[in-house]
């Protein structure tokens, strides 16, 4: 799944089933783009810019978040904020642990 290819709402349904399918200290894994909060000109930011306009252009909803976006939809569905696993350019290993 890529969580960019779709609404806010249908990721934290998604997010919601995966905390019912865990063990109490399970966690996921999101490989995804994360937007930065601030637009520059360097390599990522321009590729990270890049995929976001072929989000708006394909599927209805989808959009690449910033990190504080990941974590509102993280906490909407029961997970920690995310923890932040790598970063390759614009891909991001995301670790989303389940909270009691």
């Amino acid at each position: 799944w890529q969580f960019h290819s779709f609404t806010d709402e249908f990721v934290i349904q998604l997010l919601k089933k995966c905390w019912n399918a865990l063990p109490a200290s399970g966690k996921v894994v999101i490989i995804d783009p994360v937007s930065p909060e601030y637009p520059g000109t360097d390599l990522v930011t321009r590729a990270t810019f890049t995929s976001d306009m072929v989000m708006l252009a394909l599927p209805p909803g989808g959009k690449d978040r910033t990190l504080r976006e990941v974590e509102v939809v993280a906490r909407a569905a029961g997970f920690s904020s995310p923890k932040v696993g790598c970063q390759v350019l614009h891909m991001w290993a995301l670790e989303l642990y389940k909270t009691a």
